[in-house]
């Protein structure tokens, strides 16, 4: 006695797609199987739904990947315009800490020499 073999867990979401097109399309319209449960019509819509969904996320994350790699480069370019503004506070205050704090910066610790 034979069993219905479904599988369709282990199937990508485009393969789930295509494989209930298959069935949809060989239930419709068959006298074996005329009153399909659930009906044939909320299938197709289940599959159309998770197809737009799909369809959805794969744009967001294509766009979240572009806003990614725009993000990294004006974080860089903002890095370099901040390294560029410490070195001229850094040149005006020739080594005067109260100056390089008066900018907004911070002063850094003189290096400690360890002999050894």
């Amino acid at each position: 006695m034979g069993k219905v073999k479904l599988d369709f867990a282990s199937l990508s979401i485009a393969e789930k797609i295509a494989r209930v097109q298959q069935i949809v399309d060989s239930l419709t319209g068959n006298p074996t199987f005329q009153t399909p449960n659930p009906p044939l019509a909320q299938v197709t819509a289940g599959a159309a739904a998770l197809q737009t969904a799909n369809n959805e996320a794969q744009s967001l994350r294509q766009q979240a990947h572009a806003k990614t790699i725009e993000q990294n480069e004006l974080e860089a370019a903002l890095d370099k315009m901040m390294s560029q503004l410490a070195s001229y506070v850094d040149n005006v205050a020739a080594g005067d800490g109260k100056l390089i704090l008066k900018s907004g910066f911070g002063v850094r610790a003189a290096a400690v020499e360890t002999v050894g």
